[in-house]
């Protein structure tokens, strides 16, 4: 990964470093038919998006074994590191993008939590 990219990616493990190695290797290929706008418009979505996992913290979870192995197998299903996949659930219950079907059972309708 070139030297500028490591400096922006130095907070993202090694595994998340190898998946993003040949998309930046050719990345000219997958921007080269955009306009100018969607350009710039994108090139501002990445920079506000740097900006928030700048800002993320590391932490230290305990989880069951048995959960982490289905964690790490829907993951696998979905072609993305298991540790992507921790935080988009996170990031999803967060935002109420999450059913509690717990909640569904005991009152009868949907509770997005």
């Amino acid at each position: 990964m070139a030297e500028f990219m490591e400096k922006q990616f130095d907070f993202i493990d090694e595994e998340e470093k190898e998946l993003m190695e040949p998309l930046l290797k050719d990345i000219d290929k997958y921007v080269s038919g955009l306009t100018p706008e969607k350009k710039a418009l994108y090139k501002k979505a990445a920079e506000n998006t740097m900006k928030k996992l700048k800002k993320a913290e590391k932490i230290s979870l305990l989880i069951s074994h048995d959960d982490l192995e289905a964690i790490k197998k829907r993951a696998e299903f979905y072609g993305i590191p298991f540790k992507i996949m921790i935080n988009s659930i996170i990031h999803r219950y967060n935002n109420g993008g999450l059913i509690d079907r717990i909640s569904e059972k005991k009152i009868g309708k949907k509770t997005r939590v």
